[in-house]
């Protein structure tokens, strides 16, 4: 069936990719407006955060472990009722978390809207991978995971720089009042306009739910099946060392580049965003390649080097323009890494299984790299810079190009 859209023929598949995109692209955006007020020092006065750069990093970290924990927990309904009901559900808590945040009157608040933002998005990526996994064959899911992955990747490019100049203008509160209002729109996205599988579409397509399949083994199966396979384990470990670099280095680089580089707030906005421009191209390429030589795993250790060898390049350049240049290089070469995490873990999971297994590695990676931020607040505690932080990010790296080297010759 072809959607039409202004005379242009649209396949629904790619119409979901394209809702898929948006609804992740706001959702960093959400995550990222925490990194860029750590920055902010209209906001670290207000809730008494001046000079306090491990209560810094828990802002972060209290988002991602709730974030893990709903992913281990939720995920699986996602098998029984459908990802288009439990994500429209999860996605509809969005908005109050945001508004939450906005009104918070001490850090005890904007702490409790992280938590609960956390829980709201924890499904969010489970669901996603178990859409691409009903509507795409093996063969075509790298450059569809690189396609609604660029939401990931453009969300913090589109969002920095506007929420630089949001908070400039109107203030801290205004980032999340506006967020708020603008998180009702993936709501309305997902419940009217996508479907479980392509059995679901009907005509224009337009909110049909496709049947839900029973399970055909129970979920404890499924669970055995799926911890019984070492290279699961393979995967969610190189996937916590990965989300270890990506969230201790989103979370710190507008600090990174306006208090310890001495960029102004505006050239801020514009390198924090660079690298996720260039990584949203690299992701694409990455996911064409990656399906063209079936050979994920030396794609994904790359991505991993890349990244240790731009943060390490970064760390030691005695040039404000290198440093920021070497920085946008080793986010550029995580983001070209992400489709190919949930690429082989579709590869891995049974179908009917995958938004299980989707939501176990996701809980357990992301619930590991929670700690990223602190342990990089720890470092600057104590040495005064990020020296100490960014060589526990390159070794978090170095640990996960060692846990792909067995799927060296993974082609799925």
């Amino acid at each position: 069936m072809i959607f039409r859209l202004g005379g242009i023929a649209i396949k629904p598949q790619y119409r979901l990719l394209a809702i898929l995109f948006f609804v992740l692209l706001i959702a960093y955006a959400d995550r990222v407006n925490a990194s860029i007020l750590i920055a902010d020092e209209s906001f670290l006065r207000d809730l008494g955060l001046q000079g306090k750069p491990v209560a810094l990093g828990m802002i972060m970290t209290l988002f991602l472990l709730p974030y893990a924990l709903a992913n281990m927990l939720f995920s699986p309904l996602g098998d029984v009722f459908g990802p288009r009901k439990v994500m429209t559900v999860a996605t509809a808590a969005w908005a109050p978390a945001m508004a939450l945040g906005g009104l918070s009157p001490s850090v005890a608040v904007l702490f409790a809207s992280r938590i609960l933002l956390g829980l709201a998005e924890g499904v969010h990526w489970p669901m996603q991978s178990k859409y691409v996994g009903n509507w795409f064959e093996p063969e075509k899911r790298a450059r569809a995971n690189s396609l609604w992955l660029m939401g990931l990747i453009l969300g913090p490019a589109f969002s920095m720089r506007f929420l630089v100049w949001l908070i400039q203008s109107a203030g801290w509160r205004a980032s999340f009042f506006t967020l708020a209002l603008i998180n009702v729109i993936p709501v309305i996205l997902l419940w009217f306009c996508t479907a479980d599988a392509p059995s679901g579409i009907k005509r224009a397509g337009m909110g049909q739910a496709a049947a839900t399949q029973p399970l055909s083994l129970s979920l404890r199966a499924y669970y055995k099946q799926i911890i019984t396979d070492y290279r699961f384990w393979l995967v969610t470990f190189f996937s916590f060392c990965h989300a270890s670099m990506w969230w201790g280095t989103i979370a710190w680089l507008p600090t990174y580049l306006k208090n310890t580089q001495g960029f102004s707030w505006g050239n801020t906005g514009t390198w924090a965003s660079l690298p996720y421009f260039a990584g949203a191209i690299a992701a694409v390429l990455i996911g064409y390649f990656s399906d063209r030589l079936k050979r994920r795993g030396i794609f994904a250790v790359l991505s991993l080097l890349g990244s240790v060898a731009g943060i390490l390049a970064s760390l030691f350049s005695t040039s404000q323009f290198y440093a920021a240049f070497f920085i946008t290089g080793s986010i550029t070469s995580l983001a070209a890494g992400l489709p190919i995490i949930w690429t082989m873990l579709q590869g891995i999971l049974p179908g009917q299984a995958s938004g299980a297994g989707a939501g176990l590695m996701n809980g357990l990676a992301n619930g590991g790299a929670a700690f990223a931020p602190v342990m990089v607040g720890l470092f600057i505690n104590w040495l005064g810079n990020f020296k100490g932080g960014f060589m526990y990010l390159a070794l978090m790296g170095l640990l996960g190009v060692a846990a792909m080297l067995p799927l060296l010759r993974e082609s799925r």
